[in-house]
């Protein structure tokens, strides 16, 4: 939600408005709708507030995420880059925020296929997040996760394997076992395992995703159908499914 600062009056009252959209849209995944909703957004901001103005900012960041889950990558990155370019002028290279925005380059480089491009970058921000925030910082093993993850689809799985273990072990102790995050490292962990020729130790594993997954988020929920889908895939892969 915007604060009423210098664009008050009738364009803090719109925007207000705008924002509400917005965010409904991107909760109901209508991602084209947010889109135009946040362009107006960040229209009325930067002729009120200002290109650089934190709240600015804030709103070409959830721009650059529509992007993103629309898979229109280039226009993402190149608002990505803007963004990281403008605070670390005053931010420096390890705030928060600029760990933030460039966890979301990663994803988005991920998203790509250009996996040794978000390793590296990857490996640096799981670096700092450990400095700056700490490693029993949410973000912090989120940002593990991700890099086990990126090990995973490049084949390293000795790698992959050592650091969600990790990354499970911490979200276990920092969230709880069941946690939605905690569970989503728990799944990259059965993946890791199929992978690795373990298969019923991979089985066991999915089937507590989707326990978990049921009990934390309910069975219709996106992640839950997943896990489920998943789980039969591989049972039917073994020959385990019912018939």
């Amino acid at each position: 939600m915007p604060a009423e600062s210098g664009g008050g009056g009738e364009h803090y009252t719109m925007r207000v408005s705008l924002w509400g959209l917005a965010s409904a849209y991107r909760r109901q995944g209508r991602f084209k709708e947010a889109e135009n909703a946040l362009l107006q957004i960040v229209d009325i901001e930067k002729r009120n507030l200002g290109e650089e103005h934190p709240e600015t900012l804030v709103s070409m960041n959830n721009l650059a995420i529509t992007y993103l889950r629309q898979r229109r990558y280039d226009e993402a990155e190149e608002l990505l880059v803007r963004l990281i370019t403008i605070r670390k002028s005053t931010l420096g290279d390890r705030s928060p925020e600029i760990l933030s925005l460039t966890n979301n380059l990663v994803s988005l480089y991920s998203r790509q296929g250009h996996y040794e491009k978000a390793e590296k970058m990857a490996i640096e921000l799981l670096e700092a997040s450990r400095i700056e925030m700490g490693l029993d910082d949410p973000d912090t093993l989120v940002r593990m996760n991700n890099l086990a993850w990126i090990y995973w689809k490049r084949g390293r799985l000795d790698e992959a394997h050592e650091l969600q273990k990790q990354a499970l072990a911490e979200k276990t102790k920092v969230l709880g076992k069941d946690h939605p995050g905690t569970i989503g490292a728990l799944a990259l962990g059965a993946s890791i395992m199929k992978d690795m020729g373990h298969r019923a130790e991979a089985l066991s594993l999915q089937q507590a995703c989707v326990d978990g997954y049921r009990e934390s988020l309910g069975p219709e929920h996106p992640k839950t159908v997943s896990a489920v889908q998943v789980l039969a895939w591989w049972e039917a892969e073994t020959g385990l499914s019912e018939q």
